[in-house]
């Protein structure tokens, strides 16, 4: 016999959260690129939550309002200056900021 059960999970009202695309792995460390001041990127160890809807909860390492590199994490280097936009899901009703939220 199988069944199908749906358990419930903790609530984070006001967690922040980032795409999962933006999120690297290293040596067991999950980081992201942060957009800090004069657009410099610099990357930043984060400790990861759950993954709900293709997004992590962030547990600690970034702070409300900071911008999150998620698109061309492939060309980045520590230091490297960027153009940062908006960012648009593949979803088109869905547009969300590159800020952490």
């Amino acid at each position: 016999m199988y069944v199908l059960a749906r358990v419930p999970r903790a609530q984070h009202t006001d967690a922040l959260s980032v795409p999962q695309q933006a999120v690297l792995r290293r040596d067991g460390q999950a980081s992201v690129w942060v957009v800090g001041a004069n657009e410099q990127v610099n990357r930043v160890a984060v400790e990861l939550g759950e993954l709900v809807e293709r997004r992590y909860r962030i547990v600690s390492g970034l702070s409300a309002g900071q911008r999150v590199v998620i698109e061309g994490l492939d060309r980045l280097a520590e230091g490297a200056v960027v153009k940062a936009r908006l960012w648009q899901n593949g979803n088109a009703s869905e547009l969300a900021s590159s800020s952490a939220r």
